[in-house]
């Protein structure tokens, strides 16, 4: 018997991307309520990590639905996620703050305790936010939408591209186009930004999503693809976590020993990443990362 969930390279691609969408919003509803109740860490990271992929998955399909409806979902996960995003750097930050503790006994313990409290805070304002009637109507209608074949559809005009394969070449090269751009910058500017790879990590963490969500389709030469972005974007992902560690040092009161002994160690993990990083963005620019990608798709 046919599996009407089974993805195809045949199937239209608006049903494609509900079906990629409707995935991501399970996943939030998995974690539910334990976001309502404990806001446990692993609770925050997969639903942020499930908002992070919707957003990717409405850029893009937008054209395929109503756009005031997606910009609609889109304004109330965005809310939630600028709440979790707090949630997030301070406990990354603990973690990182604590392994640190751990491996050197450095004497750090009032800097984390105040950081604690302030997560404490944080996560507290998460529960706040999802017990607004306004959030319960919005995840009611978005939950109507991910599981209704036809709502939110835009008309098909008689010749338009309608299929997965014929389109999923062009959504996926788009967005490497929107990686590979950064070159210019980075072959031509001596001093790089950290802010300025930060939102370079954001377009290597979409195309990763991208690549994710249509991997079932793709060629088994998307694995080594994947590889080679995941590692960028590690790196690119420490290098962020030392540059947000450094604001929350600067908005910590008092403490001045811990943070400065702190703000050291964070300049010092920068300049190792920054480092790092030329080989990772020379391995995405190697002509067998794009013969890998080419093959990949190729398939469909």
């Amino acid at each position: 018997m046919h599996d009407e969930n089974q993805l195809t390279i045949d199937m239209p691609i608006v049903k494609l991307g509900r079906h990629i969408m409707a995935e991501q919003f399970a996943q939030m509803e998995l974690y539910d309520a334990d976001l309502r109740d404990k806001t446990a860490v692993t609770t925050v990271h997969e639903t942020r990590k499930a908002i992070r992929r919707t957003f990717t998955a409405i850029d893009l399909f937008a054209s395929y639905f109503t756009p005031e409806l997606l910009a609609g979902y889109q304004h109330w996960l965005k809310k939630l996620m600028k709440r979790l995003g707090r949630s997030r750097d301070m406990t990354v930050f603990l973690i990182k703050l604590q392994d640190y503790m751990a491996n050197t006994g450095a004497p750090l313990t009032r800097l984390e305790s105040y950081w604690h409290d302030q997560l404490l805070a944080a996560n507290a304002n998460v529960r706040l936010y999802l017990n607004r009637p306004r959030w319960a109507s919005f995840w009611d209608e978005y939950a109507a939408f991910v599981n209704t074949a036809s709502q939110g559809v835009r008309p098909i005009k008689i010749g338009d591209p309608i299929q997965a394969r014929h389109i999923i070449p062009i959504l996926l090269y788009r967005r490497v186009a929107a990686v590979r751009a950064y070159d210019d910058l980075l072959t031509t500017k001596t001093d790089v930004s950290i802010k300025e790879l930060h939102k370079l990590r954001i377009q290597c963490k979409e195309l990763r999503y991208a690549f994710q969500f249509f991997t079932p389709l793709l060629g088994p030469e998307i694995t080594p693809v994947v590889d080679v972005l995941k590692a960028l974007q590690v790196n690119l992902g420490d290098l962020n976590d030392a540059r947000v560690a450094l604001k929350l040092l600067n908005n910590t009161p008092g403490r001045e020993t811990a943070v400065a002994h702190y703000r050291a160690v964070q300049i010092e993990e920068i300049s190792r990443q920054m480092a790092a990083f030329n080989p990772l963005w020379e391995a995405l620019n190697a002509p067998t990362w794009r013969q890998n990608l080419a093959a990949a798709i190729a398939v469909l």
